[in-house]
C-alpha cells in the first residue's frame, strides 16, 4: 500500500466527484472516515491515468486495456458497493432512531 501525498488525495476525491456526481456528499463524508473507500479512490483514478496513458493503439496492445477496463469497472463496483452500504447503514441509524 503507497501513501499518497496531499495533493494526490485531492486528486483522487475530485476524480471520482466528477465521475459520479450524484453522490457528491456521500463521497466526501465517506472518503474523509473510510481509508478503505480513499484506497479505492486512488487504485481508481491510477487506473484511469493508466489507461488515459497507455490505450493508444500505438502504445499497448488491445488484451492489456481491455484488461485495465474491466479492472476500472471492477473499481467502480467497488465504489458503488461501499456507497449503498453506507447508505444502507444510514437509513437503518435513522430508521432505529425513529423506532425508539
Amino acid at each position: 500500500m503507497a501513501t499518497i501525498s496531499t495533493e494526490q488525495s485531492k486528486f483522487a476525491l475530485d476524480s471520482v466527484l466528477g465521475r459520479f456526481p450524484s453522490h457528491t456528499e456521500a463521497i466526501k463524508a465517506f472518503y474523509e472516515n473510510s481509508p478503505t473507500f480513499s484506497e479505492i479512490c486512488a487504485d481508481y483514478v491510477e487506473m484511469v491515468n493508466w489507461i488515459e496513458n497507455y490505450c493508444q493503439p500505438e502504445k499497448q496492445p488491445s488484451t492489456y486495456c481491455d484488461y485495465a477496463l474491466e479492472l476500472l469497472k471492477d473499481l467502480e463496483a467497488e465504489i458503488i458497493d461501499c456507497l449503498e452500504r453506507n447508505n444502507r447503514l444510514i437509513n437503518d441509524e435513522v430508521m432505529g432512531s425513529k423506532g425508539k
